[in-house]
């Protein structure tokens, strides 16, 4: 058969049935990719398109779908945010951000929108992401941000196959904060007390007595973290996929089971910090005539989230994570335990005293007598894709999908009461008893519709088009967003040189209002693989393809009903409706080239221009009928088409593979995104949009830093000295900073863009190898371009409102005997102001994952009657290279973010 690789079976004794499964024999070229609601050969495709490599998936401990598209492909910025156990999806941004909305691509599965996250990565087939205008031209009011397409395995006739893989490990945090000791933090306290005129808080005795350790109930020296955090986070996944069927059904079986328990140590025995997730999916191929067949996939998950909670809605495993950093070293986790005969009767025997201030400051209590709050989510879906082939090359296509979603969230808590050791006051807040349900969720979505496909070649040309509608409907409690769309696209190679792509999708949006519900969305991409051309024959070149792509795309995810003005229960506005607003559009440009040579060499480059016009944003409320922002009748105020926004961008993908012998073989690729965001037009005149910290400028990113620009600290001479412009109070070891307008004052308009909140570079780079049974696979990534900025407890941690304790990196502040201190003086609550004092370099590198495996002999399986068997070990997130040296340079955040994990792992896989 054309395009299978052939196959030999040697017939020992009579069979009934016989089946027999052939292998596609494909170059890369001929490869065939899902570009999606059709297929295309990559060498006929005209468009920019990324095959995710799916070594960032196999046998990896990935829990969330989207890490695994780290380092996955060119324009793809891939990043975590938090390490929360069931909440560590990383967000995804492909080809830099032109809008202040949301900027998650769309992401099908198998056809059907849908957060990947919930799927088995190891029933993952293939996944493909489409980033220009011409490739997503089938999604056109969803697609300005990218689409990402993922398609499950399915089954192929022959033999039953059972695959298992699973792993074992346990996870450490990335990042850890490195707190001073008691002693440390003590003197430090005096010092910010002296420099604001006030009295030593601590005697030297006392700080002595605590650096003793001698006396640790009256001079504790509190290491918080190691007394609540796990040191080692076990970690499982079972995956167990069973495939087969015959020339009439065929079959896949997924069942997979993700156990992790969080960093926080179970200090009554309960764990506080968990999740656990269960899928299943059923996908199934049935021939129900000779041109008639039907694709069903039922899918299945249930999740399960634990985390603390600590008295009032919200504070959970964030909020703990904020009290490591709030809790001062010099105060006791638990006191000894006191006789029953020293207690008032009102203190029950075997009461454990905590530190001061225990509800509000004490992790330990915290962990200890605190409650829990547990999610469980429950997802179905089905989803059927009819396919019936009318005459050879003319299709029609069918899908029909449902899906619900359900959860219920129940909060347990046990009353206490704080009691002081040393006087037996009750002190802090007193908890009362907790324990209520509440549902969560309640999200359905229906979708259907068709496509009619058309196939023709003759002689030298090829043709295709596709003719197709859909509707669809996702309701989520109260709101339903309706969503009806047409859509056709035609393909044209003539010789496999000259190829044509046109595309044009219309959708109606019920997100809008009447007169702007509807939206045109037209591309056209153009071909040239110059290595079929007869004048070129340059043996050593196997493809050069140049390709030219230009289209419009929109963007609709926003919150509905932004048109409509709606009142609270006071009968006052606290939306003001916009009728006029309407769908933001992307016009998108591409100019790419793909080469690859018979040494193994292969490059894809791409040059992008994409503008977005009309882009929503929220205007600062408004004083309408003498209702103002910021009380109980205050307003929103509108949703409005503000400004243009646009993308350049370069990308450059090189990968390189070569078997050097019959046992050893390898492989290496870089690639490398540059994208650089720049404003165009401002609705209010091209007068600039501030909000707090960032800015808004023609010229500028999307978004900017905004703050002032500073010179150093301030030494006694700049005091004495009225010629040196100061803000009010400051005084010597203060932050310097720049009069820009030369005014002789700091105020607010010396504050100017300070670069982009985004980053502009993109990287990373893939090696591995083959050794006879031996494997090798590692992956670094990394960004560059935008720089971090301290804030808060991070440039001061004594800033006046809830004080942390100092890190050791904290430290070097000034003093009047260490003046050139590379931090300013202690004070509460002082030096404050977004600077760039507190600018640090945004370049950071990470591994991702380092892995080893080995494949045993195949006598060796056969013997133990196993198709084949696998070890592997992998290290995921091991080493990080930045100079940002108190947060995460990845999740970045704050106080309250929870770190992001690196895992350590043993995997087996097993093919019976």
């Amino acid at each position: 058969m054309i395009g299978y690789k052939p196959q030999e079976y040697l017939v020992r004794k009579a069979k009934a049935d016989l089946t027999l499964s052939l292998f596609p024999a494909l170059s890369e070229l001929d490869e065939v990719v899902v570009t999606g609601i059709g297929k295309q050969k990559v060498r006929e495709i005209a468009s920019s398109v990324t095959t995710i490599n799916m070594e960032n998936l196999i046998d990896k401990p990935v829990t969330q779908l989207s890490q695994a598209l780290q380092g996955g492909g060119t324009g793809i910025l891939v990043n975590q945010s938090s390490g929360l156990v069931g909440s560590d999806q990383a967000t995804i941004t492909i080809r830099g951000v032109a809008t202040v909305n949301s900027t998650s691509p769309l992401v099908l599965v198998d056809g059907v929108p849908y957060d990947m996250n919930n799927l088995d990565p190891n029933s993952v087939a293939s996944i493909t992401v489409l980033k220009d205008a011409a490739a997503a031209s089938m999604y056109g009011a969803r697609g300005a941000n990218g689409v990402i397409v993922i398609t499950t395995k399915r089954g192929v006739a022959g033999v039953i196959n059972v695959n298992y893989n699973g792993y074992f490990g346990i996870q450490k945090a990335v990042y850890t904060p490195d707190f001073v000791n008691a002693p440390t933090y003590m003197q430090m306290v005096n010092q910010k007390n002296i420099n604001t005129g006030g009295a030593p808080l601590y005697s030297q005795g006392a700080i002595d007595s605590t650096a003793s350790g001698r006396y640790p109930t009256l001079y504790p020296n509190t290491n918080w973290a190691a007394l609540t955090l796990r040191n080692s986070i076990p970690i499982q996944q079972h995956s167990l996929l069973v495939s087969g069927g015959n020339t009439a059904s065929r079959f896949v079986i997924d069942i997979n089971n993700t156990d992790q328990l969080g960093q926080l140590q179970e200090l009554q025995g309960i764990p506080l910090s968990k999740y656990s997730r269960t899928t299943v999916r059923v996908n199934s191929t049935v021939d129900l005539t000779k041109n008639v067949l039907i694709y069903t996939d039922l899918f299945s998950a249930r999740t399960d989230q634990t985390e603390p909670f600590f008295n009032y809605g919200g504070r959970n495993t964030s909020y703990f994570y904020s009290r490591l950093y709030i809790a001062p070293p010099n105060i006791a986790a638990a006191y000894p335990a006191k006789p029953a005969s020293e207690l008032p009767s009102y203190i029950p025997p075997g009461y454990t005293f905590y530190g001061n201030t225990g509800e509000s400051w004490n992790p330990v209590a915290l962990l200890a007598l605190g409650g829990t709050q547990k999610t469980s989510s429950n997802l179905a879906m089905i989803n059927m894709r009819p396919e019936w082939t009318i005459a050879p090359g003319l299709t029609l296509n069918g899908q029909a999908s449902y899906n619900v979603g359900s959860g219920v969230q129940q909060v347990s808590e046990n009353g206490h009461v704080y009691y002081n050791y040393f006087n037996y006051l009750s002190e802090g807040v007193p908890v009362t008893l907790q324990d209520y349900s509440s549902l969560q969720g309640g999200q359905t979505y229906f979708l259907w519709g068709g496509n009619l496909d058309f196939k023709r070649s003759a002689g030298k040309s090829s043709f295709t088009a596709l003719l197709g509608y859909t509707q669809e409907l996702s309701s989520n409690q109260l709101t339903d967003i309706a969503l009806r769309s047409l859509f056709a696209k035609a393909t044209y190679a003539y010789d496999e040189r000259y190829l044509v792509e046109v595309g044009i999708r219309r959708d109606g949006s019920s997100i809008f209002g009447p007169g702007y519900q509807w939206g045109n969305f037209p591309s056209i991409a153009l071909g040239w693989n110059i290595d079929k051309e007869p004048f070129f024959n340059i043996q050593e070149v196997t493809g050069w393809k140049i390709r030219v792509s230009y289209g419009s795309l929109g963007n609709n995810n926003v919150n509905p009903y932004q048109y409509q003005t709606t009142i609270n229960g006071n009968g006052t506005e606290n939306n003001i409706g916009n009728p006029d607003i309407h769908w933001e559009k992307t016009n998108m440009v591409n100019i790419g080239t793909d080469l690859s040579l018979k040494s193994g060499f292969e490059a894809t480059i791409d040059w992008f221009n994409k503008r977005t016009n009309d882009v929503l944003f929220g205007v600062p409320p408004l004083l309408t009928g003498g209702i103002g922002s910021g009380t109980d009748g205050g307003n929103s105020g509108p949703l409005i088409n503000a400004f243009s926004a646009r993308v350049d961008g370069l990308e450059a993908n090189l990968k390189y593979h070569k078997k050097l012998s019959k046992d050893f073989s390898f492989n290496v690729g870089l690639g490398y995104s540059r994208e650089t965001s720049r404003i165009m037009k401002l609705l209010s005149g091209n007068a600039p949009i501030i909000n707090g910290n960032t800015i808004l400028y023609v010229g500028g990113p999307l978004y900017a830093n905004y703050g002032y620009r500073t010179d150093g600290l301030l030494q006694q001479a700049d005091i004495n000295n009225p010629a040196v412009a100061k803000m009010p109070g400051e005084q010597a070891g203060d932050i310097k900073y720049v009069d820009v307008n030369h005014d002789g004052t700091i105020t607010t308009k010396d504050m100017v863009p300070l670069g982009t909140t985004q980053p502009t570079d993109i990287f990373f780079g893939n090696l591995g190898f083959n050794y006879k049974g031996f494997d090798f696979d590692g992956l670094i990534t990394g960004q560059a371009g935008a720089a971090i900025f301290y804030t808060g407890q991070l440039a001061n941690p004594f800033n006046g409102g809830e004080e942390t304790t100092p890190q050791k990196s904290q430290t070097d502040t000034w003093t009047p005997q260490n003046t050139n201190a590379s931090l300013p003086r202690l004070t509460d609550g002082g030096n404050l102001a977004f600077s760039d004092f507190y600018k640090h370099s945004g370049t950071w590198e990470r591994v991702r994952y380092l892995q080893v495996g080995y494949t045993f002999p195949q006598a060796l399986s056969n013997k133990i009657r196993l198709k084949s068997l696998r070890i592997y070990f992998n290290a995921q997130n091991p080493f990080t290279i930045s100079s940002v040296k108190l947060i995460d340079p990845e999740s970045q955040g704050s106080l309250y973010t929870v770190p992001i994990m690196k895992a350590f792992t043993c995997g087996l896989n097993v093919k019976f």
